[in-house]
């Protein structure tokens, strides 16, 4: 190393630091450290590097998400939304025709049932899911829904929300158990806001 030069390490910790997210971070420092400074890195040198790269990310680095891979069971499982039809651009003699699509995925098979409805209703609610059990002709035992508002109200001690007595009545009538999956994380949502 000469004289007023510094060591490439130094600038390794900042330069990883700013690319963090990157996954080719320490492969274009360790290419582009050659270059600026080839009196103090030589081409059998990279192992080195690439052994401080692994520690530095081990010690600074991103925490990798840990999730638990969701297995889906056949027929244990469906969700449900609805989705605005708008943007369609549906039309019926030249008139703009305004409508929701309520869907239903299975999680294992994706087998998926749509009905129109025109409005996000305990009505609409009620008779899709009667309407999808039937086509389908059995029950999951679980379903997966977000906070519908024909399904669900505001709980004002714990600003969440729960079933309505009269959608809770439904699902025990079917012999279904509810899943509110965590609207902040998209793999604890299964099928349904993937596809």
């Amino acid at each position: 190393m000469g004289h007023g030069s510094r060591p490439v390490g130094d600038e390794t910790g900042p330069r990883l630091a700013d690319a963090a997210g990157s996954v080719c971070g320490g492969v274009a420092h360790r290419r582009g450290a050659p270059a600026r400074y080839p009196e103090q890195v030589h081409a059998g040198q990279a192992r080195t590097l690439q052994c401080r790269f692994r520690d530095w990310r081990a010690q600074h680095g991103v925490e990798p998400e840990v999730f638990f891979q969701q297995v889906a069971v056949p027929g244990r499982e469906a969700a449900i939304d609805f989705t605005h039809g708008d943007d369609l651009g549906v039309t019926i003699a030249g008139d703009p025709f305004p409508h929701l699509l309520f869907e239903f995925v299975l999680s294992f098979s994706h087998w998926t049932w749509v009905a129109v409805v025109f409005g996000e209703t305990f009505e609409a609610l009620v008779g899709s899911v009667q309407g999808v059990l039937w086509a389908l002709g059995g029950v999951p035992g679980i379903l997966r829904s977000d906070n519908l508002s024909a399904g669900t109200h505001e709980l004002k001690a714990s600003s969440g929300r729960d079933l309505t007595p009269r959608f809770r009545a439904v699902l025990e009538h079917y012999g279904m158990a509810r899943h509110h999956p965590d609207a902040r994380n998209p793999r604890s949502w299964g099928g349904i806001q993937t596809n």
